[in-house]
């Protein structure tokens, strides 16, 4: 049985290497070879990212999909739980967005995260920041104490994602500076549960999004000390966007989809146009970012401070200086 495919194609907001998923697929194809093969199961609440490798499906005999939670069944889900432990010391703001962070999640998902939360807490009174805390904690491990200035440069960084992605009409759920893991801190971009489809603009919002943190870099520190290596992540991101746009739905210069073609290159034309697609959409974030510095400093003080913002938090906080300034 191979569970948890998400170790190799990574959550929703991560690149998929389509290497990795090509060297599982062929790992699945000497095991059919076999005439004593045995039964291959798969677990995997990603299945979408699976598609994007063109020869997964050829290799999976049949499929059982399981609907997910909706929001509002996950939050009830969520009070169930706690109240099954015995917590009633948390606030339902703290509830609403830890539910909400847990999009796309299963209960079974929902359950480990909460019970790592009560073993963690070795019998202390569960606050809200302990779970706020917990969904980090349980996939991606302890705190990582950087310098003020790495936090300082972080801060910005993030709120350089959280404006860009505010100020094209979402809604950020969470984003924090406490480093964990491979992370320095990162944004949680609105979920969109229950949308049918997407746009042009909206994948280029996504990629304008993904610049927002080099854009903000760039804006502090100028072209010398601006430009890191902190945003690789983010251009890989930015870059799988543009090549879907491009490469698959007809949101670039060609109609051509590749996907339909097979294990084809991409052509020079359509790499020069996703290139083209992600330095429009790096020059937008930095013109926004420019435009609203003020506010961009504003609030990268703020997150400084409270190391994490909910998304009731950066809504207030935005509001609050458009009110003053």
């Amino acid at each position: 049985m191979l569970s948890n495919i998400e170790y190799l194609v990574g959550q929703s907001n991560r690149i998929v290497d389509n290497k990795i998923i090509d060297l599982f697929v062929s790992e699945i194809k000497k095991i059919n070879s076999d005439p004593e093969k045995p039964v291959l199961l798969v677990t995997t609440t990603s299945l979408d990212q699976l598609y994007l490798s063109d020869t997964f499906v050829s290799c999976v005999d049949r499929q059982v999909l399981f609907t997910l939670p909706k929001p509002d069944e996950r939050e009830s889900y969520v009070y169930k739980c706690l109240a099954r432990h015995g917590i009633n010391s948390l606030s339902d703001k703290a509830i609403h967005n830890f539910s909400e962070r847990m999009a796309y999640e299963s209960f079974t998902g929902i359950d480990k995260i909460i019970e790592h939360m009560i073993k963690a807490a070795c019998g202390s009174v569960i606050t809200d920041e302990m779970l706020a805390n917990s969904i980090d904690e349980y996939s991606l491990g302890d705190e990582i104490v950087y310098s003020d200035s790495e936090r300082l440069s972080t801060s910005r960084h993030e709120m350089g994602h959280v404006l860009i992605h505010y100020l094209t009409g979402n809604r950020p759920p969470y984003v924090t500076i406490i480093s964990r893991g491979y992370y320095g801190g990162y944004m949680l971009r609105d979920a969109h549960e229950g949308d049918f489809g997407r746009t042009k603009q909206q994948y280029l919002d996504d990629i304008c999004c993904s610049m927002g943190g080099k854009a903000a870099e760039l804006i502090f520190y100028g072209e010398a000390d601006g430009v890191t290596t902190g945003p690789s992540s983010d251009l890989q991101n930015a870059t799988k966007y543009a090549k879907q746009m491009v490469c698959n739905y007809g949101m670039g210069n060609t109609l051509i989809s590749l996907r339909a073609l097979g294990n084809v290159d991409l052509t020079s034309d359509m790499i020069n146009n996703i290139d083209e697609i992600l330095h429009q959409e790096f020059n937008r974030a930095v013109k926004m970012l420019t435009e609203n510095k003020g506010l961009l400093e504003y609030m990268a003080n703020i997150l400084f401070e409270h190391k994490y913002l909910t998304g009731d938090e950066i809504s207030f906080y935005i509001e609050e200086y458009k009110k003053n300034n």
